[in-house]
């Protein structure tokens, strides 16, 4: 509303309702331990894993937990870091949010048309850090990213 008013009144513009797709993202099925990642294995993923996870506690979105994985340990590290760190009497996954991760996802070493890995961020609502990646592999991890319903903008049944 305040965005609103701000361009009548300042800029002259209207700018009209929110789209419900300015936060593409939904992040919160990276709480569970369970989440899949399935791939094509034309595709070339040898495995993808959630390397990083900043957590935020719902109605108090300033207080923020993060958890960075071992990148020597298993893909299920940053879950045993949560079963480990995070007192589920206490502070349970109903009540955090997940505003930020950290994807890595691990490339066939026989594909030459691949680099070895890429690792990227998404923060929610609606920023990541893909841009910035190659073209190719920036694609193929936005398919990815649609499929498993972390980019929600693309989906409009799940919008």
């Amino acid at each position: 509303m305040s965005q609103e008013i701000f361009c009548r009144v300042i800029l002259g513009e209207e700018i009209g309702p929110e789209n419900k797709n300015s936060h593409p993202y939904e992040l919160n099925g990276l709480l569970s331990p369970d989440f899949q990642f399935p791939t094509d294995p034309a595709d070339g993923i040898d495995t993808v894993r959630v390397r990083k996870l900043r957590l935020s506690i719902k109605g108090l979105p300033r207080r923020r937990i993060t958890l960075e994985a071992d990148p020597e340990a298993s893909a299920d590290d940053i879950y045993e870091m949560m079963d480990d760190y995070i007192n589920q009497q206490r502070l349970p996954t109903s009540i955090l949010n997940v505003s930020q991760v950290g994807l890595k996802f691990s490339f066939d070493p026989s594909r030459e048309d691949l680099p070895k890995s890429l690792s990227f961020d998404l923060s929610w609502p609606n920023s990541s850090n893909l841009k910035s990646k190659p073209e190719g592999v920036r694609e193929l991890a936005e398919k990815y990213l649609r499929q498993w319903g972390l980019d929600r903008a693309a989906n409009p049944q799940t919008a």
